[in-house]
């Protein structure tokens, strides 16, 4: 009998307030907090969690004078400047580069992935918290545009702060290579909030996919369930706050259209929460 081993490496923790059904690489981008610091100005922390892109998507500012990139919240009525966030030593200059693969891997030597930015803001009705370029990030002019295909993840009112906490890894062992159908596995997570509210919790690929693919001719892959229910339609969770935990159950069961080869198979999720 043909087997292989099957560990499912590092799965991907991401806290990404803004739930995407695209399938499309991109920038994850999860908020951390958002703070009042008196005056009707706020500090927002937020952590590039995730980022991958495809070889050909081209960089919109390339060839241009000038090009900063970098972290930033967008408001009800205008974009951001990238100011406060360049001000701080969040940004890169990113105008020689021909495609956002190239931005992202000059990202990740400079700065790396995950990675987290602190910095200030102009009101306390910033609506979401991405990944942004403008010519010259300077104070008042509010003309920074968002990266294409990054995902703004909704901002928590203001002082509200809620996470997820998993185990790393969600290992299978070895398995008989004509009997993975079905097979699963499970781990326990928590998550809580600092303020009483509503969230939902989801899982997926970090191509925002439904299934999450352990070889590229994607016949062989796994799904998500937190609680039995559904992980890409999200599982909501009623929270105390205090900080007081609620435990839930992430499963992952593996399915192939036909025997995998063998062989070492590892695959990456994220699991996110949005606001409610």
């Amino acid at each position: 009998m043909k087997k292989f081993f099957l560990l499912s490496r590092a799965m991907m923790l991401a806290i990404f307030l803004a739930p995407l059904k695209t399938a499309y690489a991109g920038a994850f981008v999860e908020p951390i907090s958002y703070v009042s610091i008196g005056g009707g100005y706020g500090k927002v922390t937020q952590k590039i969690q995730q980022w991958e892109e495809s070889n050909n998507t081209p960089n919109p500012c390339y060839g241009w004078l000038t090009c900063s990139l970098g972290p930033d919240v967008l408001y009800p009525r205008n974009a951001p400047s990238l100011s406060g966030s360049c001000g701080a030593g969040h940004c890169i200059r990113i105008e020689q580069y021909r495609t956002l693969k190239q931005v992202s891997d000059a990202w990740k030597a400079q700065k790396g992935v995950p990675y987290t930015a602190t910095f200030g803001v102009d009101s306390l009705d910033a609506s979401c918290v991405g990944l942004f370029y403008i010519d010259k990030p300077t104070p008042n002019r509010l003309q920074a545009r968002q990266v294409p295909g990054s995902v703004c993840g909704v901002l928590p009112p203001v002082n509200q702060s809620c996470h997820v906490e998993l185990p790393a890894q969600i290992p299978f062992g070895t398995l008989p290579a004509n009997a993975v159908n079905g097979v699963f596995k499970q781990v326990t997570g928590q998550v809580w909030c600092t303020l009483r509210g509503s969230i939902k919790v989801f899982g997926q690929s970090t191509l925002q996919r439904e299934r999450i693919y352990f070889d590229s001719k994607e016949t062989f892959f796994a799904t998500l369930t937190i609680n039995e229910q559904n992980a890409f339609s999200g599982v909501r969770f009623t929270l105390p706050g205090n900080s007081q935990r609620q435990s839930f159950t992430l499963k992952a069961t593996l399915n192939s259209s036909s025997p995998p080869d063998a062989g070492n198979y590892s695959a990456n999720a994220i699991v996110f929460l949005a606001y409610l």
